[in-house]
């Protein structure tokens, strides 16, 4: 019994817990959020038009990939064991300069792609309205709030951007042709909330540096950040670029069926995405310390995580026709079979949570970078193969493949740390 006591009062899992608080309910506004606003948007806009809209979001969010550039890694690094917080305003700085620089090849490359490619001048309203996504990243201070560990801020303002969006979506989407709004909404949450994070954060750093956004500085930058790079590039381009390939192979009706999916799938794996958020900055500094201490803080809280998601996926199994139903009124059995097929996915996305925090909070960027270069290319062959072949059921054979892939390796990586 005291043994029990101590862990569940230990310094660790009441920081875990605290923070959970916090991030929790701002996670239950994220859920009820989308829940509201799909079966909104596809019964005004329509199951293709949906589609649509969520092939350009995947373009959208690979092109936010590039812009943060692995800054929301590394910053969060470099801010928690910034321990007097005296250099963090440069840091912030410094970063903002080489985002906004990859913002401007973004816009431009797009530009340029509306111009010389025809075809995309049917989908430029669309794809316009979609720019606000990356520009929004250069406003998205999270990064900061996470390496600070100010969670409840966090928490709040994250809570603000589902409102908003939630709220636009409802008041504009009246229309089949409004389709083309809902990725605007996504962006001008984060903008209004990224300007009340600069806004409270100079308050909390008053401190003022002068940096001249030179050249040096933009290339030190991404020279210290590439790695995590390529590497959220290998781990987020699958789920991005298979709504793309559905769409490509199959029809822009089964992209918004995938969108669905890709949604619940998501909202599951929230826990382990809330849990390496929370215990990131705190194994940096652990790390520094021991190993063994870092080992012991995850060996304290991570049990919560795993009750919870057998939880939520008990859950989804036993209403799974309601949870269908509520999003689609079409493809009702597909989806139902489609989503309770990439349930076996979170299985291996449990086994790779606590190993990839460690390698984070360890800053082995070059080791992750090894790993993770080769997984996207192999996932994104096997997703247009399997999609091919067997349609949308061939893209989550190729998320199952691609999460148990990510398993194994990372597996390796553990034992060689240890």
């Amino acid at each position: 019994m005291i043994r029990i006591k101590h862990f569940l009062l230990s310094e660790n899992t009441k920081n875990f817990l605290s923070n959970s608080f916090y991030v929790g309910i701002s996670n239950i506004i994220a859920l009820i959020s989308p829940l509201v606003a799909i079966p909104h948007v596809v019964k005004t806009v329509g199951l293709t038009n949906y589609g649509l809209s969520a092939i350009a979001l995947s373009i959208s969010m690979m092109t936010v990939l590039i812009i943060n550039f692995g800054f929301d890694i590394s910053g969060v690094n470099r801010i928690a064991k910034d321990k007097n917080k005296t250099n963090t305003i440069e840091i912030i700085i410094s970063i903002t300069y080489a985002k906004t620089f990859l913002f401007v090849v973004v816009l431009t490359s797009i530009v340029t792609g509306l111009i010389v490619i025809p075809p995309l001048k049917e989908y430029s309203a669309l794809l316009m309205y979609s720019l606000i996504i990356p520009f929004s990243a250069l406003f998205n201070l999270n990064w900061v709030l996470q390496g600070m560990e100010k969670f409840k801020y966090l928490s709040i303002f994250n809570i603000i951007g589902k409102t908003i969006f939630l709220i636009g979506v409802l008041i504009t989407i009246t229309n089949k042709e409004d389709y083309v709004l809902i990725n605007a909404w996504i962006g001008t949450g984060t903008i209004i909330t990224g300007i009340l994070s600069i806004y409270l954060i100079l308050r909390m750093l008053p401190k003022r540096v002068k940096i001249r956004p030179t050249k040096t500085l933009i290339i030190r930058e991404l020279k210290d950040s590439y790695e995590y790079f390529l590497s959220n590039i290998s781990i987020y381009s699958s789920m991005y670029l298979y709504t793309f390939i559905v769409g490509a192979l199959t029809t822009n009706a089964m992209a918004g069926v995938f969108a669905i999916i890709e949604k619940i799938y998501n909202l599951i794996k929230a826990p382990f995405s809330i849990y390496q958020s929370i215990m990131h900055p705190r194994l940096s500094i652990l790390l520094e310390q021991s190993y063994t201490k870092a080992k012991k803080a995850i060996v304290g809280t991570y049990f919560f995580v795993i009750i919870l998601i057998i939880s939520m996926v008990l859950s989804i199994m036993l209403f799974q026709q309601q949870v269908v139903g509520y999003f689609v009124n079409d493809y009702i059995l597909l989806t139902r079979k489609a989503m309770l097929l990439s349930l076996f996915g979170i299985v291996f996305v449990a086994i790779n949570c606590p190993i990839y925090l460690i390698a984070l909070a360890k800053d082995m960027k070059k080791e992750i970078m090894r790993v993770f270069i080769k997984i996207p290319i192999i996932g994104l062959i096997s997703c247009v193969l399997l999609v091919h072949f067997f349609g949308i059921f061939g893209a989550i054979y190729s998320l199952i493949f691609t999460e148990a892939l990510y398993a194994l390796l990372l597996f390796n990586e553990l034992k060689k740390l240890k």
